[in-house]
């Protein structure tokens, strides 16, 4: 099966300890919109479970695949621990990424069938980039998508589509399943800004137990600023990648790891961007 991957809501989401920390859901920069919706639903939870109602389904126009598996892990820890839906099987939540052919779509629907142990069908959350139907609205797979949907009662969809170079086939896209899927909310996703990334990033750092002194904090932040907007950083992974080149130039301090300007400016000076922008342009 194209494209596929399954992970539990137990899982750390990463190999070590600095791995583990960056996919920590306590604290959400950049996904305001999306939150709002989760806290209203969070908000009736006593009439969810009151009534056996499925919260809503969602679409919402997230191109970077980190931060649709951020925002899945939120979902499920929220509406868990809240107590809005009750999750029966094995697996809390599981992702997939449709690749718009006909044949994996029949296989991913199958493979979610067999993760319903308890229950007639899957019972937890289930995250789709489904972009890749865009090109196919008219055609037998999208037909068929609907139907599955829509037959799977217990389930509740994550609906993830990338609206970057789509024009108008994205928001085409969006426009159906919200008119064919009922119980279903559109959410307006805003890109990450500089300032977010900046706090993303920094928060990676303190995640991984290296010490910011506070009276450093500003500048630390205005330096790291500057090498996101130089460099043009946009996503989890290049995130990922300057918080590793961070914390590897921490020092150590009895027994204590510490980030200082210094070392900041090692990895943020003005003189490694530009050389950084000119390997970029080669």
């Amino acid at each position: 099966m194209s494209a596929l991957r399954i992970v539990r809501v137990h899982d750390t989401g990463g190999e070590n300890d600095m791995e583990k920390n960056q996919w920590k859901t306590d604290r959400m920069i950049g996904f305001s919109a999306g939150v709002e919706a989760v806290e209203r639903v969070c908000e009736k939870a006593d009439i969810y479970k009151a009534t056996r109602q499925k919260p809503p389904h969602f679409v919402l126009n997230v191109e970077d695949a980190d931060r649709q598996h951020i925002f899945t892990k939120f979902v499920v820890q929220a509406y868990r621990q809240c107590g809005v839906m009750v999750f029966f099987e094995l697996d809390d939540f599981i992702e997939f990424t449709l690749d718009g052919s006909y044949g994996q779509l029949e296989d991913v629907f199958a493979e979610l069938e067999g993760y319903a142990v308890f229950t007639n069908n899957f019972q937890g959350i289930v995250a789709m980039d489904i972009t890749k139907l865009a090109e196919h609205l008219n055609e037998t797979q999208v037909i068929n998508f609907f139907h599955y949907v829509k037959k799977s009662e217990n389930t509740v969809f994550l609906f993830y589509i990338s609206m970057k170079g789509m024009k108008r086939n994205g928001v085409n896209l969006a426009n159906k399943v919200i008119s064919e899927i009922p119980n279903i909310e559109y959410i307006r996703m805003a890109s990450y800004t500089v300032e977010e990334i900046s706090a993303i990033t920094l928060q990676m750092v303190e995640d991984a137990d290296i010490i910011v002194r506070k009276s450093e904090k500003a500048m630390i932040t205005q330096m790291i600023q500057k090498k996101v907007e130089a460099c043009g950083f946009s996503t989890i992974k290049e995130v990922r990648m300057l918080a590793r080149q961070l914390i590897l130039h921490a020092e150590m301090k009895e027994a204590k790891a510490y980030l200082d300007v210094k070392k900041v400016s090692e990895v943020c000076g003005e003189e490694r961007v530009d050389k950084e922008n000119e390997n970029y342009a080669k």
